[in-house]
């Protein structure tokens, strides 16, 4: 079975300072990426619950959280 996996190049994302967020384009999808504690996530940027954009949510670090802006449900970006 071939693998759907690929590599795409986030390197001008390395600027994002500890506790930030940001998004990008990728083909037809948003991407959001974040900045918890110098390691780089990267997750979908839409609220399942509100279909609210969650690059404008709260980042809890220590919790490896992001909380969404309009209803404040929480995700988690340990996964």
């Amino acid at each position: 079975m071939a693998s759907t996996q690929k590599w795409i190049d986030v390197s001008q994302f390395l600027q994002l300072k500890k506790g930030e967020i940001d998004e990008f384009d990728y083909e037809d999808k948003k991407i959001m990426i974040l900045n918890l504690n110098g390691e780089f996530c990267a997750s979908d940027p839409i609220c399942t619950h509100a279909f609210v954009d969650l690059t404008g949510g709260i980042l809890n670090e220590s919790e490896r959280t992001v909380t969404c802006p309009l209803h404040l449900s929480s995700f988690d970006l340990k996964a």
